[in-house]
């Protein structure tokens, strides 16, 4: 993990929820004196215990690719197949 990157602990069911809750917490602008700042957004990745993995490195190893995938698509930089 690096820069603004951080882990979240989430022990609750429904994740498509709680992703979707995590998701609106990010303003599509920000008002600022008298201007409106860009986008601002997030990109992440998730794993899930212990269907995607039994180790923490396994698990965090998989959130971090599935981060960096969402990030391209959010920028439109995803190579189509």
């Amino acid at each position: 993990m690096s820069g603004d990157e951080f882990i979240c602990l989430y022990t609750g069911g429904g994740l498509q929820t709680f992703l979707s809750q995590l998701e609106k917490g990010f303003p599509s602008h920000i008002p600022y004196e008298t201007q409106v700042l860009p986008y601002l957004g997030c990109s992440y990745g998730y794993a899930q215990y212990p269907q995607d993995g039994a180790s923490f490195e396994n698990l965090l190893s998989l959130a971090d690719a599935r981060m960096y995938s969402n990030k391209q698509e959010l920028h439109g930089e995803k190579k189509q197949d």
